[in-house]
C-alpha cells in the first residue's frame, strides 16, 4: 500500500515536472521553471512531497520512489546533455551528477520549512533560498566565454 501511495505522489510530481520540461527556452530557463514547479510541488501538495523526499522504510516503496526519481532526473539530465552540446552549458559538467545534485539541493531547501527546530524557514526565507538557488544554477551551468 505504502509503494501505491508514493507512486501516486511521483504521478502527481510528474505532472508539474512535464509541463516543465515541455516549454522551450535556454537551458537555464529550462532547469529554473523546472526547480520552480518542483518548490510549487511541495508547497501545493506538502504530503505527497515528503512520501517523495522521504519515502517509507519499506523495501519495494524505496526503490520504486528511486527509480522514478532517477526518471526524472534522466529527463533533466537531458536537458543538460542537450545543452553541452548546443555549447551553452559548461562542457565539464556531468549531466548526471547535474540532474542528482540540483535535485538532492532543491529538496534540502526546501526540507528546512519542515523542520521544527531553530533552524526552520518561513515563506519568506524559503523565497530568498530559492532565489539564491536560481543564481547559483544559472551561473553554474552556463557556458563560460572562452
Amino acid at each position: 500500500m505504502l509503494t501505491a501511495v508514493a507512486e501516486l505522489a511521483m504521478e502527481e510530481n510528474r505532472v508539474y515536472m512535464d509541463a516543465a520540461y515541455a516549454a522551450g527556452g535556454s537551458v537555464e530557463e529550462r532547469v529554473l521553471r523546472a526547480a520552480s514547479e518542483y518548490l510549487r510541488f511541495a508547497r501545493e501538495r506538502p504530503d505527497e512531497f515528503r512520501i517523495l523526499a522521504n519515502p517509507p522504510d519499506e523495501p519495494e516503496a524505496l526503490e520504486r520512489v528511486a527509480a522514478l526519481t532517477r526518471e526524472q532526473n534522466a529527463t533533466l539530465a537531458g536537458i543538460m546533455r542537450d545543452a553541452i552540446e548546443a555549447g551553452t552549458a559548461r562542457p565539464d559538467l556531468d549531466p548526471d551528477r547535474v540532474a542528482t545534485t540540483l535535485w538532492a539541493s532543491l529538496n534540502g531547501v526546501i526540507a528546512l520549512a519542515w523542520r521544527s527546530d531553530s533552524l526552520r524557514v518561513d515563506e519568506e526565507e524559503l523565497n530568498a533560498m530559492f532565489a539564491t538557488f536560481a543564481a547559483m544554477v544559472g551561473d553554474g551551468v552556463r557556458a563560460r566565454p572562452s
